[in-house]
């Protein structure tokens, strides 16, 4: 057996006829061939049945445990799956959602108003009404927002003392001391 260290002789890679060389095919497979001799013995492979024969039957009899990888790469495909799914969906709807919120901006500041004739004579005839002021919306906007986020820490306050309370309710289990103090969470 040939030094895996010692680089194989490209001239030897083919024989007479066109094939690759017993040695040739050893050295391919133990991985001595130089990138040369590596292209030169792969693009044999693509169209010379003999040869991909004579090698498929090598990899046939390689041991298993070889052939399968170092580490499971299922989580970190199934994670780059996930991010590339995320992107797409970002990429897809945040311009639409955009788009929406341009239009609707635009439609609020009286944009998309009345341009015909019958229809500005129908916007005159209808009662005047006080003009539209940004500060005023905004004002009432955020009144809102606040309102809504009072409510909404209300209500997480209210679970939260509930659940201290049910904590507090709940039966001690027979042979459990008295710690004189707080019980412990359980898992902890």
């Amino acid at each position: 057996m040939q030094n895996s260290l010692v680089p194989f002789d490209n001239d030897n890679l083919f024989d007479s006829s066109g094939h690759l060389t017993g040695s040739g095919l050893d050295a391919m497979e133990t991985g001595r061939l130089d990138e040369l001799g590596s292209l030169e013995a792969a693009e044999h492979l693509s169209f010379c049945n003999a040869c991909l024969k004579r090698y498929t039957d090598w990899l046939e009899a390689v041991p298993q445990a070889l052939l399968t990888p170092a580490r499971n790469l299922v989580p970190q495909v199934q994670d780059l799956l996930r991010m590339r799914s995320i992107r797409l969906f970002t990429n897809k709807y945040v311009s639409i959602v955009a788009a929406i919120l341009l239009t609707l901006v635009l439609w609020s500041f009286g944009v998309f108003g009345p341009t015909t004739g019958t229809a500005r004579a129908a916007h005159r005839d209808l009662p005047q009404q006080p003009a539209f002021s940004v500060s005023q919306s905004l004002q009432e906007l955020f009144g809102r927002i606040g309102q809504a986020a009072e409510g909404l820490l209300d209500d997480v306050q209210d679970t939260v003392q509930s659940g201290f309370a049910q904590l507090r309710l709940q039966p001690e289990e027979p042979g459990s001391q008295q710690t004189g103090g707080t019980q412990p969470a359980r898992g902890e």
